[in-house]
């Protein structure tokens, strides 16, 4: 069984919504709302660009992470292109 907390993180990756994602979602909404009401300053612009490089960072992180050894991953199951496949967890004798 996976615990709720793999649970809830399996959810978000499927939806999408990293935690940085959200934060760039609220901070550009912030700067939209503030820039309509003309009171956007540089520092609110220089807080998202700081947020989106995180963002990218973080991103080439989890990138590296699943593609390093993939060639050797495919090569050995003898993938091709079109096949699919299931990643599975197994604990305990448990499939997750």
């Amino acid at each position: 069984m996976m615990k709720s907390e793999e649970k809830n993180e399996m959810v978000k990756m499927m939806m999408g919504l990293c935690e940085s994602e959200r934060k760039i979602k609220q901070q550009y909404d912030q700067l939209v709302k503030c820039n309509s009401a003309k009171g956007l300053t540089l520092a609110q612009v220089g807080e998202f660009a700081n947020c989106l490089i995180e963002a990218k960072n973080e991103l080439q992180l989890k990138r590296h992470l699943l593609t390093t050894g993939w060639s050797t991953f495919v090569s050995s199951k003898r993938l091709v292109a079109g096949d699919a496949f299931v990643f599975l967890r197994v604990r305990m004798g448990i499939y997750e």
